[in-house]
């Protein structure tokens, strides 16, 4: 998605997001983020990347995904809008 596109999405507006965390999500967490996407590799560090993929219905949700995150204690590397949910 490119940035124009990215600048018409609304507070309420469903999407796909790409969030980066430093260290290992297990993929067993796929589940409790309503069956998204989790993906880990490795940094040239060696220190292991997890990236999720998520579809979200709208701010709110995206805000509730982060912050089940965020209890996890995984530091946040990026967060990526991928494309507007149609």
């Amino acid at each position: 998605m490119d940035e124009e596109q990215a600048m018409n999405i609304g507070m309420t507006s469903a999407a796909t997001y790409q969030i980066v965390l430093i260290g290992r999500l297990d993929q067993g967490w796929e589940d409790w983020f309503d069956g998204t996407k989790v993906q880990i590799k490795r940094h040239q560090s060696g220190r292991p990347l997890t990236t999720v993929n998520c579809r979200v219905r709208d701010q709110s949700e995206l805000l509730g995904v982060l912050n089940r995150l965020n209890s996890l204690n995984y530091p946040l590397l990026n967060v990526k809008l991928l494309s507007e949910a149609g």
